[in-house]
């Protein structure tokens, strides 16, 4: 199959494939999976309150297929270049639109604010981020969504989000190298 991967979470199905039928024309599967790139993630880009999926092939080129309540509308091209990084995809910005963190492979980590439809510029964060599995999720109930990083000694920590960036960090346990996050 030519077209995007999708899976809920960049390893949340290795070895299960995962169909999800998005129009008659296409079906996505989390089995073509590129490696070392984010098949693909949910979240809120468009800010209508249903979930989109934002698909990244393995080409680079990424996609967005707007939610609309009940399945997803065709998709439409956001932008290129997004091949070797470690994505997630969540409200970091506490806006009610989706945003982008992406981790390069030098452990420097941006994020690219949602606009509505795309991804505006992105701005720097800080660095050391490589070889943590990073995902985004609202831990703390704010209305910026903080990080959940895992390193690979298993070791969990909490980075709470600011509405920009992320505080400190604080840990939460051990053990978290077998189970994975999705």
């Amino acid at each position: 199959m030519d077209g995007p991967a999708v899976q809920y979470g960049r390893s949340a199905f290795d070895g299960v494939e995962v169909t999800i039928q998005v129009n008659v024309e296409q079906v996505l599967t989390s089995r073509n999976c590129g490696g070392g790139s984010s098949g693909g993630e949910l979240g809120d880009v468009t800010g209508d309150g249903y979930v989109d999926i934002v698909a990244i092939e393995r080409t680079g080129d990424m996609y967005v297929y707007p939610g609309n309540g009940y399945s997803f509308n065709a998709r439409y091209w956001v932008r290129s270049g997004w091949t070797g990084l470690n994505t997630a995809v969540g409200d970091v910005t506490g806006d009610g639109i989706a945003d982008i963190v992406a981790v390069e492979g030098n452990g420097n980590m941006y994020v690219y604010p949602g606009n509505g439809y795309s991804f505006n510029a992105r701005y720097w964060v800080g660095n050391g981020w490589n070889g943590l599995s990073v995902n985004l999720g609202n831990v703390t109930g704010s209305a910026a969504a903080d990080i959940v990083a895992v390193d690979g000694n298993g070791n969990m920590y909490v980075h709470p989000g600011n509405g920009y960036s992320f505080n400190a960090r604080y840990w939460v346990g051990n053990g978290w190298n077998g189970p994975v996050i999705a």
